[in-house]
C-alpha cells in the first residue's frame, strides 16, 4: 500500500491501483488512476476519464506521464468530484483546500466568491463549476505536452 499526501499534507494510505489484468486500474500505460470507462458493453479494457478524453491511442503514454507529474491536481480533483457541498463547507475543509492550492501555486483553482456570473442568492462558485474547472486544468497540466509527442 503507499499513500499520498491530504490537503494539509498529511500522508493517507491508499490502495495501489491494479494493473491491465482487470482490476481497478486503468489500462493504459501503468496510469494510476481509476479505470472507469468502457467501451465494451461487456465491460473490461477500463480507461480512467484522462486516457478516455485522449482519443489517439498512441498518445496514451503522455497523458499517463503528465499524470504522474501532477498526480497532486488528479488527486485534489477525484476528491473534490465526491465530496458534498456539506462536506466541504463542513470543519473548514474549503479553507483546508484553499490553503492547499495555494501552497501548490494554483490559486487560480480556488473556488471563487461569486461575482456576478451567477445568481445573486449564490455566494459561492457552484460547486459543479468548480469541480469542472479542476479536471479541466488537471487535464491541461497531464496533455500539456501532447503537441510535442504528436509531432
Amino acid at each position: 500500500m503507499r499513500s499520498i499526501p491530504t490537503f494539509s499534507g498529511k500522508k493517507t494510505p491508499v490502495q495501489a491501483s491494479k494493473s491491465e489484468s482487470g482490476g481497478l486500474g486503468c489500462s493504459a500505460h501503468g496510469c494510476p488512476l481509476v479505470g472507469t470507462i468502457s467501451k465494451s458493453t461487456a465491460g473490461g479494457n477500463w480507461l480512467c476519464w484522462a486516457h478516455e478524453l485522449t482519443e489517439e491511442a498512441h498518445l496514451w503514454p503522455e497523458v499517463t506521464r503528465g499524470i504522474e507529474d501532477n498526480r497532486w491536481l488528479f488527486s485534489v480533483a477525484d476528491r473534490i468530484a465526491v465530496m458534498s457541498s456539506v462536506e466541504l463547507e463542513r470543519n473548514g475543509k474549503l479553507e483546508e483546500i484553499n490553503n492547499y492550492l495555494a501552497s501548490r501555486n494554483r490559486k487560480d483553482l480556488i473556488r471563487m466568491k461569486n461575482n456576478g456570473e451567477w445568481s445573486e442568492r449564490i455566494e459561492m462558485e457552484p460547486l459543479p463549476y468548480w469541480r469542472m474547472r479542476l479536471r479541466h486544468a488537471a487535464y491541461a497540466a497531464a496533455t500539456g505536452r501532447l503537441d510535442k509527442a504528436a509531432a
